[in-house]
């Protein structure tokens, strides 16, 4: 246990600047307990759970966002995101769904804080408040592979919440809602650190669910390691240059590995799908607001990506390419081509894309 915990120190003492603008900084130790206190204290609250429904009226979500116990509680989060960020080791599975619903809870409570932000004309605390989502969601991403895919899913509900209400936007608020999407895209990838994570964690199940002692253990431990270490290449490339995790070793290595990697493959594949997806959003949404202030400066849309000279940000991600930009008469649609379909193994189909 003693070289356990060294190697997992040496693991999370690898990342420790991430942009002060978007997230928390990361030293080597945590407690993510006042999340889930914050948590409990939000099912306190009477209405939230009437405001969290899709159809919720503004009356309700009002009610929600004026109990003292709410208020409380996001003052909280927001205290919390304020401090550095620490990280333990990994904890158990039931530690971590405390910790994600928790998230998940508390980020659709600041979602319902918008909502009631942008409806008061509050654009600009709107626009904070989606700062704090993100960030939120930031932290479930560097908790696991499972809180990636849960941290992007509060991403875009959050980008989402601003979508409709984007016209409300003055010159200001464009450059304040480019600056965010910049700073967005910006954080640190840390992919690689919950893959290190997700390592450590890896062969200790697997040291339990094998045994040492068992005569495979060391082929089966060498082929598991050498996956992990083609999914650290791989989750660096670009996602068109992302090729197919195959395990290596003899026959039965390969059985045995599969016990932790046959389940573990199509999430990781996933979750990169998930961390490129969260970058084309970051992007398109500084598009959003640079066509927004572009059409405040010249009374016009731009009738290309290429006139608001953005650079990077007008790249999709998932193809290399310029975001596909077309102009209907007063407004416009901006689309990426998103990720490949994968089947329940995690095996891309190249012929079917998920655009968004």
């Amino acid at each position: 246990m003693r070289l356990f915990s060294q190697i997992l120190g040496i693991v999370l003492c690898s990342l420790f600047m991430v942009k002060p603008l978007m997230a928390q900084v990361l030293p080597p130790h945590t407690d993510y307990s006042e999340i889930v206190a914050i948590g409990e204290k939000l099912k306190q609250s009477k209405t939230l759970p009437l405001a969290t429904e899709p159809r919720a009226t503004l009356k309700t979500r009002q009610q929600t966002i004026s109990e003292p116990v709410v208020q409380e509680a996001l003052s909280g989060v927001r205290k919390w995101l304020d401090r550095p960020l620490q990280l333990a080791k990994p904890s158990g599975v039931e530690d971590d769904l405390k910790f994600l619903g928790a998230g998940r809870l508390i980020a659709r409570t600041l979602i319902i804080q918008q909502y009631v932000q942008l409806a008061g004309g509050k654009v600009r605390d709107a626009i904070d408040t989606t700062r704090d989502t993100l960030r939120l969601a930031y932290t479930l991403q560097n908790h696991s592979l499972i809180g990636i895919m849960g941290g992007v899913a509060l991403e875009t509900f959050a980008v989402g919440g601003l979508n409709p209400h984007l016209d409300q936007l003055s010159l200001p608020d464009c450059q304040a809602l480019a600056q965010l999407a910049q700073d967005w895209s910006g954080t640190q990838d840390i992919l690689s650190f919950t893959l290190k994570r997700e390592y450590i964690l890896g062969m200790e199940r697997l040291r339990v669910q094998v045994g040492e002692s068992n005569p495979q253990y060391k082929e089966i431990s060498v082929a598991v390691k050498q996956m992990y270490e083609d999914m650290l290449v791989l989750q660096a490339k670009p996602y068109l240059q992302r090729t197919e995790l195959v395990l290596q070793g003899d026959i039965e290595a390969r059985r045995g590995a599969d016990v932790i990697i046959g389940t573990l493959r199509p999430v990781v594949l996933r979750a990169f799908d998930s961390y490129t997806k969260r970058l084309a959003q970051a992007r398109m949404l500084f598009c959003h607001a640079t066509i927004r202030r572009y059409r405040w400066e010249n009374h016009k849309l731009p009738a290309s990506l290429e006139e608001l000279r953005v650079g990077d940000m007008g790249i999709d991600p998932f193809t290399d390419q310029p975001f596909k930009y077309v102009v209907q008469e007063a407004t416009f649609t901006l689309t990426s081509a998103g990720p490949f379909e994968r089947d329940s193994t995690g095996t891309q189909n190249r012929d079917q894309r998920k655009p968004f």
